[in-house]
């Protein structure tokens, strides 16, 4: 995905099971960091216990929210991030995990 610098990221995303039904997340935490490349720098930390990524129940939606004061700070290039999701059992699993982009904003 990509951020652009100085603007609030929001990206809302359903996780789906190999039948194509949502994943219940009732109960569930989660957690996602995006670290600079290749320092490692921690750019951004966001999880359900500070508020900034939300679960939507039985309905399997997981919105990710990056405020515009932390996007501010980011260079722009190219970043890491991984979204690790704990379960009731507690059990964790790392659904997503790659590149993130970051332009710098142009209009702000």
């Amino acid at each position: 995905f990509t951020i652009i610098t100085g603007t609030d990221f929001a990206l809302s995303l359903t996780w789906l099971d190999s039948s194509g039904s949502p994943v219940n997340l009732t109960g569930w935490s989660a957690h996602m960091k995006v670290r600079g490349w290749p320092t490692s720098v921690l750019l951004a930390d966001i999880s359900t216990t500070a508020g900034t990524i939300g679960l939507g129940g039985s309905a399997g939606t997981i919105t990710l929210l990056i405020a515009k004061s932390v996007t501010a700070t980011i260079p722009a290039g190219v970043a890491k991030y991984d979204l690790f999701l704990t379960n009731t059992t507690p059990a964790t699993s790392c659904l997503l995990y790659g590149d993130v982009i970051i332009r710098q904003g142009v209009t702000t």
